[in-house]
């Protein structure tokens, strides 16, 4: 009996831990302070994460939707969310992802660059 309340407790903990998600407050918060810095250190990284997503390990960078031009840095990109968050704030309780790439996507059509 002791083993299996073990094990039920460790998966409980493992299985919380991966379906965490970037709400849109904690993405804010980091994007505003990397930018506060010169858009340099951990923040600017963890920011990038999700307004520049790239590849990881070696692997390819994840296909994206959205084409930004030339001459735009992350630190632009990230002020174009911190914008877009402004403007929808029931979006900072949610995960990041599908706002910002929705975002990305609209802000960034592939389309205007052809």
């Amino acid at each position: 009996m002791p083993r299996v309340f073990v094990v039920s407790v460790a998966l409980l903990l493992v299985t919380s831990v991966v379906q965490a998600d970037v709400t849109g407050h904690a993405l804010v918060a980091t994007c505003a302070k990397a930018l506060a810095n010169a858009y340099t250190g951990v923040e600017a990284a963890q920011c990038d994460w999700y307004v520049n997503p790239c590849g990881v390990c070696g692997r390819e960078a994840p296909a994206k939707a959205w084409c930004v031009p030339d001459g735009l840095s992350s630190a632009d990109l990230a002020r174009v969310i911190l914008a877009a968050f402004k403007g929808a704030p029931m979006a900072l309780k949610h995960p990041v992802k599908p706002f910002v790439e929705a975002t990305l996507t609209a802000r960034f059509p592939c389309a205007a660059l052809r």
